[in-house]
């Protein structure tokens, strides 16, 4: 994305920015920079920008999904610590190290409480499957709420 690009469609209101500046013409441009946006059915996802050098545009990057979750606890809850990845451009990093730490634990989980539910092992002794998947993706539903709960958000 080009530098005008970003100034022109980029909403400084809403956004959180590196203390770090960059001389555009004239004008001081953010390193770094997290936008919150709200889509048309009211959906948050974040947009996480970042300067290249080399290039001398942003790059940018949709935080949605698991990525999402963990940004708008930061971007709501964990305002300083953010701003300090922010920063040092550790950002976009930490929230992907979380995503695939937080996934890890939610799989590794699932599999042990899996093995241990009769419903789930009757289901698929039976060749029942989609009884099978409907309780899985309900088991996985109840850890990863969980986990977030009690691992993430701390």
């Amino acid at each position: 994305m080009t530098v005008d690009n970003f100034l022109e469609f980029f909403n400084f209101n809403n956004s959180i920015q590196s203390y770090e500046k960059i001389n555009y013409d004239g004008t001081k441009i953010p390193k770094y920079a997290l936008e919150e946006v709200i889509d048309e059915p009211g959906n948050k996802e974040y947009n996480y920008y970042s300067y290249n050098f080399k290039t001398g545009n942003y790059n940018m990057r949709r935080l949605y999904w698991n990525e999402g979750i963990f940004t708008h606890y930061l971007y709501h809850q964990k305002r300083d610590e953010l701003q300090e990845m922010l920063n040092d451009g550790s950002l976009y990093k930490t929230i992907m190290q979380q995503v695939i730490d937080t996934d890890k634990k939610i799989d590794d989980t699932v599999k042990k409480l899996e093995n241990s539910n009769n419903d789930i092992q009757l289901a698929k002794r039976n060749n029942d499957i989609e009884k099978y998947k409907k309780l899985l993706n309900n088991l996985r539903l109840i850890v990863r709420e969980d986990v977030y709960k009690n691992m993430v958000f701390v």
